[in-house]
């Protein structure tokens, strides 16, 4: 059994380092990544989650010393990999890589597979954001801001439909800069909702205007770091109505990825930044999301529907419910107390429908998955208990199965799902509203 224990942690905190690393293969990088990259690896430990960028011809020396449980794969060197990978103390779930539309090979940006990549990593049962990496078309012709904004509205409507009402952190080199009119820096925040976290903290919310230069020098002397300059490596992010993300610092971490003589282990700088968090007080995610992924995401803690953070009650939840299945789960559908109908997956099998009287409330939720005849893993079974000893169950059993049940204090039902849907459900993890 999953459920929320009454001493489960509604906030807490994490940091995150993003560091283009230079490791492009010898004579093309000028970073001497051979002797470099060992040394940058010693330092990486200390950051609770890494995006690096350029990994390409020293993956193993970048590993050498790290302590990271979670890792991901390396896609290669030059011209197949895309030089982007994570380090992260947290697990995740899902990593995708996509290589941009568009790209223009003034500055050899068309001699690798740049791009993005996304993850769903989990922080903490219930606590789970998107994170996304990227390294984007570098170079200042015409047609590399072009290739730059085609690739930037490429990232944004992935994070419309992959992250729709997640919480966000995209951390990488965007080759961006605010005083450009001809580049996307300010699209991550008008298209997708996210804030820059130095132009946040540095600048009160207020990015550069358009027209001149307030670029940071590069190397610079340790303790000679300066915030109010604008660097490409940028860090920014979004909360949802589940959890409340907000940015405590921005650093320069310059001074600890210097060589004994002082200069620079990469041609960027290393930039942390750090948050906290905490959960909504009246709308909670369960521990986890089972099943299969690559379908449709839908997340039903999302939009002004539901209300906002701080609330203190759920504004609306879940008065009938329907499962729809044979052998398996083909659909969730339900009818909110405010009268919308929300349905999720496909139109296979049967309904079986249970209507909640006034004040009963849904306190136990069981899914139990499997893998289907193609290999793909699916919901084979749904069952909802209410607390006053009714249920409604479709599909079939298997081994594997959950059963979540809501937080404590106070009285909570279920508000809606997240999961994958297809023509079947694919994926499941229960969404608890505060009434």
């Amino acid at each position: 059994m999953s459920g929320w224990a009454s001493g489960q942690a509604l906030s807490g905190s994490f940091d995150i380092l993003t560091y283009n690393v230079a490791g492009l293969p010898e004579p093309i990088s000028g970073s001497d990544p051979a002797v470099n990259t060992p040394l940058i690896s010693q330092r990486l430990s200390n950051y609770s989650i890494v995006h690096v960028q350029e990994d390409f011809g020293y993956h193993s020396e970048l590993l050498s010393s790290d302590t990271h449980f979670y890792r991901t794969s390396h896609s290669g060197n030059v011209p197949l990999g895309n030089g982007l990978n994570a380090l992260s103390s947290y697990p995740w779930s899902d990593h995708q890589r996509r290589t941009w539309a568009a790209c223009w090979p003034n500055s050899g940006d068309c001699l690798a597979a740049k791009g993005f990549t996304a993850m769903r990593i989990q922080l903490d049962d219930g606590v789970v954001v998107d994170f996304y990496n990227l390294h984007a078309e570098a170079g200042d012709d015409k047609l590399d801001f072009q290739a730059r904004t085609v690739g930037f509205q490429q990232m944004s409507n992935f994070i419309g439909t992959y992250s729709l009402g997640n919480a966000v952190v995209v951390a990488g080199d965007t080759n961006t800069r605010y005083t450009s009119s001809q580049d996307p820096a300010r699209l991550l925040k008008e298209k997708n909702g996210l804030a820059d976290v130095w132009v946040e903290l540095f600048r009160g919310g207020n990015p550069p205007g358009h027209g001149g230069s307030i670029e940071c020098r590069f190397p610079v002397p340790a303790g000679q770091e300066r915030m109010d300059c604008e660097q490409i490596d940028k860090v920014h992010y979004r909360g949802n109505r589940l959890l409340r993300l907000a940015a405590t610092d921005f650093i320069n971490q310059n001074t600890a990825f210097l060589t004994a003589s002082g200069g620079p282990l990469s041609d960027h700088f290393p930039n942390q930044a750090v948050f906290d968090y905490e959960l909504s007080p009246s709308m909670r995610a369960g521990p986890r999301i089972v099943g299969g992924t690559h379908s449709t995401w839908f997340n039903d803690a999302t939009g002004g529907s539901v209300g906002s953070w701080g609330d203190a009650t759920a504004r609306a939840v879940v008065s009938s419910i329907t499962l729809r299945g044979g052998s398996r789960v083909d659909k969730v559908a339900y009818t909110m107390s405010d009268g919308r109908k929300i349905p999720h997956g496909g139109s296979g099998g049967g309904d079986r429908t249970l209507k909640l009287d006034a004040g009963e409330n849904i306190n136990r939720v069981e899914v139990c998955i499997g893998v289907r005849s193609g290999g793909s893993r699916g919901v084979f079974s749904v069952t909802v208990d209410t607390d006053r000893g009714r249920s409604v169950r479709t599909g079939s059993g298997t081994g594997e199965c959950e059963v979540w049940t809501p937080p404590s204090g106070g009285t909570w039902t279920l508000v809606g799902f997240q999961g994958w849907t297809g023509s079947e459900v694919d994926a499941l993890g229960v969404v608890w509203g505060k009434r």
